[in-house]
């Protein structure tokens, strides 16, 4: 009666493919979700009394991979420039993004042995 969605995996590649799409999806998400919320900061800090976005949601937002776009964003439009916590900041999580990126990319071929 029910149809149960089951998904056969044909080999370990299909893992890896599955894995780096669900990556690819996280990351243009929570980018997304970044760079709007410093656009929206941005737009925030023009206007008095409107409700800002406080420093450490921006951080935390930043660490869970928007780190990059975030940061790219900031320098396009100006935003948070002068403070040193985001211009050291966020170029330290996003070298840290990438050693981890690196990381386990390299481990890989240790979890998944293709053909065997």
């Amino acid at each position: 009666m029910f149809h149960v969605l089951t998904v056969s995996w044909r080999c370990h590649s299909d893992i890896i493919f599955m894995t780096a799409i669900m990556f690819a999806l996280y990351f243009a998400f929570i980018s997304i979700i970044g760079v709007a919320i410093t656009i929206w900061d941005k737009q925030a800090s023009k206007k008095q009394g409107k409700r800002r976005v406080r420093e450490r949601t921006l951080f935390i937002i930043g660490a869970l991979g928007a780190a990059l776009p975030m940061y790219i964003t900031m320098q396009i439009i100006r935003h948070k420039t002068k403070h040193r916590s985001f211009m050291w900041g966020f170029p330290v999580m996003i070298f840290v993004h990438f050693a981890l990126l690196t990381y386990y990319v390299l481990q890989l071929p240790s979890y998944y042995t293709i053909g065997g």
